[in-house]
Order: structure tokens, then C-alpha cells, then sequence
């Protein structure tokens, strides 16, 4: 919030707007410096052109001499996913009126929505990401690492509001992620109420058909709220051997990616770090957004993650859950796998 105030007060426009009409607008691109512009709106000026171009087809330029460009929505939307700050304080930044804040969001991640195919692709290089898995803590066969995270969002105005309210007490929306060993997201559900568990979230997925179906040559890992299944493994609750201390410790040593995914992912974008001021169907567009940004800020801005697993995640994850039950099957699967992985 500070830092908005304080890039408010270092821009000192004579203008004058009438309701609804753009008389001025500050040129972030050429204003700040390439520093000072990722740290603000968490794409490259080069990244930013490039997403502008990808939407193009999307959102149609402005038609009239007033109204804001393209690209002027996109570093509104960008501005608001980065720092999540009050819709009117972006407004005095861009010298715009609220409402055409709220509608320049609106657009803008109705049109990333439709990139999701482009850039969360699922086990797009199954090779290659059981080997990087493999080099964290030598755990095999890995093509994916699956957790359920809370975005917290205000109480909507359905009759079902109540749904939302989550273990923890607040309103949120439960999401399903699925990443791979570079925290490149590789699915994610995003629809259901904060109340849902994380397994019934699973149950219900198309991910878990495709798994069933024998889709992917290969397992995913997950936590206890999970049930342990031949294609999704969960750490052991008493370890009693060696090799199933050495299974159970591989395993979390590994599954961390996610957990790491997941603070990369609020640290970038704040708004989900602070929670969502929208309504229940926007902030899951806003989530699915934010999402494939941040697998296009990983593919074209070759940025190390790295600099974002430092900073302390908002973790409801490490609270205990209800562990969901096991069948035999996955239980004597995970039991073989174990003998025949682990020394």
C-alpha cells in the first residue's frame, strides 16, 4: 500500500478528467526504468509488448482518442495482479476513474483466460521432468507434484456463502495445482469453495480420469489429504524401516516444489497473497490468470524462481488434515514401489 501512495505523490500531473474520459495517462513503459518496471508490474517492458501482442486478438485498440490502448489495460491488470492494492488507488496512478480500473481488470484476465491451453500444458516433456524431479532427492518416476492452496476472497452473495468459509475460518476459493520440477503450473482446477477438501477436489477432476486411464506414464505426489493410489503417492503417517524413512524423506524433500510453487506464485502476485474484493466467479478467472502469467514469466523471462523461496508463504497447507483414506491397492502399490526404489 505504501509503495502506491508513495509512487502517487512522485507524479505531479496538471490534468483534468472528466467522468469516464482520458485526458492524460503516465507512459510507464518509457517513465520507469527496466528495473523499476518488473519490480511494479512483475513483467519485462519486452514481456509486456509480448503479451500485448498475444492479446490482440482478444482486446480490440481503442476507437476513440480518449479511451484507454491496449496495452494501458494491460499494465492495469498487471499493476492490480502484482500488488492487489485498492482498485481507486490504481486509478490515481494511471489517472483513470475507478470503474474503468474495474473494467480494464475484467478484460484483461478474460482474455488470458483464453491463452491457458498455450501455457499450462499438461506433461509436456514427461522425460525431462522426471529427471529434474529425480535430481532433488533421487525419488523416481515423478511427473508432477500436486497440493490444494486457499485464495482468500470476500463473502459472495450466493446462497450457498457459507460453502466458502474454510477450515481457517475465512472466505476463500480452494485450488488445485499441479506443477512440475521448474514450478511451471501443469494444472490447476480452480472452482471450487474453500470448504471442498483437497480430495474431493481430486475426485472430481479430469486430472485423476486421465491418471486412472493410464494417460501419464508416471506417478504425481502428494500429502495425506490425498489417498495413496498407484499413480499419486503420499508420504507414510509411522514409517517403521529404513527404506520407509528413506521413501518417506525423498518424498518430502521432493513434494516441497509445490509448496515453494505456491510462494512464488503469491509472492509475484500479491492480490492472492491479500485476498480478492470480487466476485467468486471474477477472482477464479483472476486466479486462472495469474496462473499462466506466471508460466509465461517463466518461459520468456528466463527468471531464476529461486529469488522468491526466501520470502515466508501464507502457508494454510502445513495445518492438519483429515487424511483421506487408502485402498489396498494403493497401499500395496506404494509398499512395492518402496522395496523396489528405496535401499
Amino acid at each position: 500500500m505504501m509503495e502506491f501512495l508513495d509512487d502517487v505523490d512522485r507524479f505531479d500531473f496538471d490534468i483534468d478528467v472528466r467522468k469516464g474520459q482520458l485526458k492524460t495517462t503516465l507512459n510507464c513503459l518509457e517513465y520507469f526504468d527496466d528495473h523499476e518496471y518488473e519490480q511494479r508490474f512483475r513483467l519485462t517492458k519486452e514481456s509486456t509488448r509480448l503479451l500485448n501482442n498475444l492479446l490482440s486478438p482478444y482486446i480490440e485498440e481503442k476507437k476513440k482518442s480518449w479511451s484507454l490502448s491496449r496495452i494501458d489495460k494491460i499494465m492495469i491488470a498487471l499493476r492490480y495482479y502484482a500488488c492487489g492494492s485498492i482498485q481507486r488507488l490504481i486509478g490515481d496512478f494511471h489517472h483513470v476513474d475507478q470503474s474503468t480500473i474495474s473494467r480494464s481488470i475484467n478484460t484483461v484476465t478474460n482474455a488470458i483466460c483464453l491463452l491457458r491451453d498455450s501455457y499450462i500444458k499438461r506433461y509436456d516433456s514427461i522425460s525431462t521432468t522426471k529427471a529434474g524431479f529425480y535430481t532433488i532427492a533421487e525419488f523416481p518416476n515423478v511427473i508432477g507434484c500436486i497440493d490444494g492452496t486457499h485464495v482468500k476472497l470476500q463473502k459472495p452473495s450466493l446462497p450457498n456463502a457459507e460453502d466458502f468459509i474454510n477450515r481457517k475460518g475465512f472466505c476463500s476459493i480452494n485450488c488445485q495445482v499441479v506443477c512440475d520440477d521448474q514450478y511451471r503450473i501443469i494444472d490447476i482446477v480452480v472452482r471450487w469453495p474453500g470448504s471442498v477438501h483437497d480430495a474431493r477436489v481430486f475426485d472430481n477432476s479430469t486430472l485423476k480420469v486421465s491418471l486412472e486411464e493410464n494417460h501419464h506414464n508416471g506417478v504425481l505426489l502428494g500429502d495425506n489429504a490425498y489417498p495413496s493410489r498407484q499413480y499419486l503417492l503420499t508420504p507414510l503417517l509411522q514409517p517403521q524401516t529404513t527404506q520407509q524413512r528413506a521413501y518417506n524423506s525423498s518424498h518430502i524433500k521432493t513434494r516441497n516444489v509445490i509448496e515453494r510453487c505456491f510462494g512464488i506464485l503469491k509472492r509475484r502476485f500479491l492480490c492472492l497473497q491479500y485476498g480478492l474484493r470480487h466476485s467468486a466467479r471474477r477472482s477464479c478467472k483472476i486466479i486462472l490468470a495469474t496462473a499462466i502469467l506466471h508460466n509465461f514469466i517463466i518461459e520468456h523471462q528466463k527468471e531464476n524462481c529461486n529469488v522468491y523461496t526466501d520470502v515466508p508463504q501464507i502457508n494454510e497447507e502445513n495445518e492438519i488434515l483429515p487424511v483421506a483414506p487408502n485402498t489396498g491397492a494403493g497401499n500395496h502399490f506404494r509398499n512395492a514401489f518402496i522395496e523396489n526404489h528405496f535401499h
